[in-house]
């Protein structure tokens, strides 16, 4: 699961990824949460050295609305698009 945390509140951040997670393990796939995975004090450049590696062995990445506006989520979304990873989109799903 992708999408903005910079700019948005912990507690606004955790609700989004929350129900991404909710919204693809209906779908039968079990998703990876960054924000449970990545401290919170951690900065851009250290998440992607964490996160990226992860989304590699990924079958696919779920974007979650407003996901254009983290450019670690654009990165995601280019590696995703390069690697040929099913791209699905939250605000297509919903």
């Amino acid at each position: 699961v992708a999408g903005q945390v910079s700019g948005l509140s912990r507690e606004v951040a955790c609700r989004n990824f929350r129900r991404g997670c909710d919204l693809a393990m209906l779908n039968g796939w079990d998703p990876i949460n960054p924000l449970e995975i990545v401290a919170a004090e951690s900065d851009n450049a250290s998440s992607m050295e964490v996160l990226l590696p992860l989304l590699t062995r990924a079958d696919c990445i779920l974007l979650l609305s407003g996901w254009e506006f983290s450019a670690g989520a654009r990165i995601e979304y280019e590696l995703a698009k390069y690697t040929r990873k099913k791209i699905f989109f939250e605000d297509a799903m919903n």
